[in-house]
């Protein structure tokens, strides 16, 4: 009557409550097996945040200030994403934060410059990952992480839900596939 499918998905799943901790591990991992992945963030790439942005969408603390440490030592280990790998930003939060709303409001001109320079000179002249500014609602993403092979990591209630079961990392790459191609590359999106 509501429309709504009866068939699901079998997975198997961890809840990692501390994405401080797991954030930095996933990547390395996955780039160590040399294959593509998705990377979905809700934002922007963690690897690729300000101190200035990174304070505004998380606040601050001594722990998140060594996350954020560790991060940019993985940045400045200088590692070639595998080609065919795709990051997919959503178009909402990158306009806040290029116009100063939202959480971004209380950042300063100088510092949305920095955050969006940022970007440009590491994702606009690599050849991969490929990036694409879409909206996520329209064709039903969400933020995630996954090789082809898995597993999916989804970002929720302060840490990580790792998910296992090929039929849902398949859908994860359905949908940014679809999301991809409803999208513009981010190049572009600078104009």
């Amino acid at each position: 009557m509501w429309g709504f499918s009866r068939e699901s998905l079998s997975v198997a799943g961890v809840f990692h409550p501390d994405y401080t901790s797991r954030a930095t591990t996933v990547f390395p991992a996955a780039l160590s097996e040399n294959t593509p992945f998705v990377y979905a963030p809700e934002s922007l790439p963690e690897i690729l945040k300000t101190p200035a942005v990174f304070k505004a969408e998380q606040g601050w603390s001594p722990q998140r200030a060594e996350y954020l440490g560790r991060l940019k030592a993985a940045l400045d280990e200088d590692v070639v994403p595998p080609e065919g790998s795709l990051i997919l930003l959503d178009r909402y939060p990158l306009e806040d934060l290029a116009k100063g709303r939202g959480q971004y409001a209380g950042l300063g001109q100088a510092e949305i410059t920095e955050q969006l320079a940022v970007l440009k000179r590491v994702l606009c002249a690599a050849e991969a990952p490929v990036t694409v500014v879409t909206e996520f609602r329209k064709v039903g993403m969400s933020s995630g992480f996954a090789t082809a092979n898995g597993p999916l990591f989804h970002y929720c209630f302060g840490g990580y839900i790792e998910l296992r079961g090929h039929e849902v990392v398949e859908h994860f790459h359905s949908r940014a596939q679809a999301a991809a191609a409803a999208g513009i590359p981010l190049a572009d999106w600078f104009g």
